[in-house]
């Protein structure tokens, strides 16, 4: 498969340890807001790659792009939600 980019927003709340354990070697700061907030580029070849990294983090973590990623970490935050309603 061909690498794709991922963009996330970072809050500051995790920033020091997404500075000190890196997600990807491709990883790259793309701008960092006055807050400490910043968003982080990266290149993946499957959303499998990220998908444990993204559940981890929830909620200082946020998949700005691509759509399609955006997407699945909904649908699938949805589903466990609804699943832990019905226990």
């Amino acid at each position: 498969m061909e690498p794709y980019e991922v963009i996330l927003e970072i809050s500051a709340e995790i920033k020091r340890y997404m500075l000190d354990h890196p997600i990807a070697p491709t990883q790259k700061i793309l701008q960092e807001l006055a807050c400490g907030t910043f968003y982080l580029s990266l290149e993946i070849t499957n959303e499998k790659e990220i998908l444990s990294t993204i559940f981890k983090w929830i909620p200082h973590i946020r998949v700005i792009s691509p759509k399609a990623l955006q997407e699945s970490v909904l649908f699938q935050t949805k589903a466990f939600l609804e699943k832990q309603v019905l226990l």
